[in-house]
């Protein structure tokens, strides 16, 4: 979603770890991490992988784009908040933050 994707679960849809791994270099990530990055199983992978390099700023951005996204698709008619779970239910971030 955060690249402009609406339907994520469909056929075909896939992850770009290439755009995953140019966003985490973006907020901060060394050549390192960003190769882990794009060589990344799943966005899980990459979820584990930001998690466990503390890039805090990774998971604020998704949400800010998907955001962006998200209010020029709904022609900024409707108020939008975006949250972001980790695969067990917690918050990994939101948008905008309260």
């Amino acid at each position: 979603m955060a690249k402009g994707v609406k339907q994520t679960h469909v056929k075909g849809s896939k992850v770009d770890m290439s755009f995953l791994a140019d966003l985490a270099k973006n907020c901060g990530a060394n050549e390192v991490l960003v190769n882990q990055i794009k060589k990344a199983n799943s966005a899980r992978h990459v979820q584990e992988i930001i998690q466990g390099n503390e890039l805090h700023e990774f998971f604020k951005k998704i949400c800010s784009k998907v955001y962006d996204h998200m209010k020029e698709q709904s022609e900024n008619k409707v108020v939008l908040e975006v949250v972001l779970f980790d695969f067990d239910g917690s918050v990994l971030s939101r948008y905008p933050e309260k």
